[in-house]
């Protein structure tokens, strides 16, 4: 844990995905929160979307962080912000895109997340860290 899932509007650009996601996990690395191979972050980009209602100029990247319970809200929040601001910086500015990034971080519900660590096909246990 934390799963990081970015949604980027198949509009935008193509662009290097891996080192982006390279930037976030290293990011939250640094709050001093996280430890880095428990960080798994991926890239979806859906086969359409939209914003508003006729606006082809606008375009999204959502984060969604999904975490364990028990930090307090304004370290959640923090969080949020700080996704915002890597990802935004990070992303390349599209000439006639006008680029909403927006992040969320879920606590998942105590006892409804499972784990199970494997090396080399040996099984090193099971359940929620």
């Amino acid at each position: 844990m934390p799963h990081l899932v970015l949604e980027i509007a198949p509009d935008l650009p193509a662009f290097d995905g891996q080192a982006l996601l390279r930037s976030l996990h290293g990011m939250l690395v640094d709050t001093g929160h996280f430890h880095a191979p428990e960080i798994k972050g991926r890239i979806l980009r859906p086969q359409a979307h939209r914003v508003g209602v006729d606006s082809p100029e606008e375009t999204f990247v959502h984060a969604e962080l999904r975490l364990m319970p028990g930090r307090p809200p304004e370290l959640l929040a923090a969080l949020a912000g700080k996704l915002v601001c890597a990802i935004d910086h990070a992303l390349p500015r599209v000439p006639g895109k006008r680029l909403q990034v927006t992040a969320q971080v879920l606590e998942l519900a105590p006892g409804r997340y499972a784990k199970r660590w494997r090396n080399e096909g040996a099984d090193l246990g099971e359940g929620s860290p």
